[in-house]
């Protein structure tokens, strides 16, 4: 962890972002989730010695933003602040939901303003 993220009691260290395709997620879903089939995002906690690992499914998502008809940037900044979510071990639920909201505003003003 940085020292600005110790300082703000992040529970967040080092993360590695992978973009994947459907083929790569849909295997790591399987092997480690017992999943069958693609996903959008999957997140693995790290350690003091490791760092976390996002995938993300750019398959998937280009399919999400078909489906829900959203721009393609709003879409990624929802998964990755879903991802962090998990990261930060939080579990589907209201809390991860706010948490979400949060971290998309954060980006969102950063980003477009």
């Amino acid at each position: 962890l940085t020292s600005a993220a110790r300082e703000a009691g992040c529970p967040l260290g080092p993360v590695e972002a992978h973009l994947v395709d459907d083929a790569c997620i849909a295997r790591a879903n399987q092997r480690y989730m017992g999943c069958t089939g693609p996903t959008n995002v999957l997140s693995f906690p790290g350690d003091e010695s490791l760092p976390g690992v996002m995938l993300l499914s750019l398959d998937t998502l280009n399919r999400e933003c078909l489906l829900y008809g959203q721009d393609p940037a709003e879409h990624l900044l929802r998964l990755l602040a879903h991802s962090v979510g998990h990261l930060a071990g939080y579990d589907h639920g209201e809390e991860m939901d706010a948490l979400c909201d949060w971290c998309r505003s954060r980006a969102e003003a950063e980003v477009w303003s």
